[in-house]
């Protein structure tokens, strides 16, 4: 499994889905105590822009993280939808 940050977390296809669920919304519902670490990321990113600046890379949201951004009510741009769950 391999896994990284640019805008928001980045897997591979993969990665399974419920971690990929858990660990999206674990950091949007706690990305102040994540901030403790890097004070100017707060006012770099917000993880709740990651599907809009994903569709503006050309990259596709994980299943799981598309998930976890519904239920938190970001609007998922088509573009970053897999294939597979269109």
């Amino acid at each position: 499994m391999t896994a990284g940050w640019i805008c928001g977390p980045l897997s591979r296809d993969d990665f399974p889905e419920s971690l990929a669920y858990a660990w999206t919304k674990a950091l949007a519902e706690h990305w102040d105590e994540v901030a403790v670490t890097y004070p100017a990321i707060l006012e770099d990113i917000d993880p709740r822009h990651t599907p809009e600046v994903a569709g503006g890379m050309g990259l596709m949201l994980h299943p799981g993280a598309i998930r976890a951004y519904r239920e938190m009510g970001v609007a998922i741009p088509d573009s970053v939808v897999p294939p597979e769950m269109k």
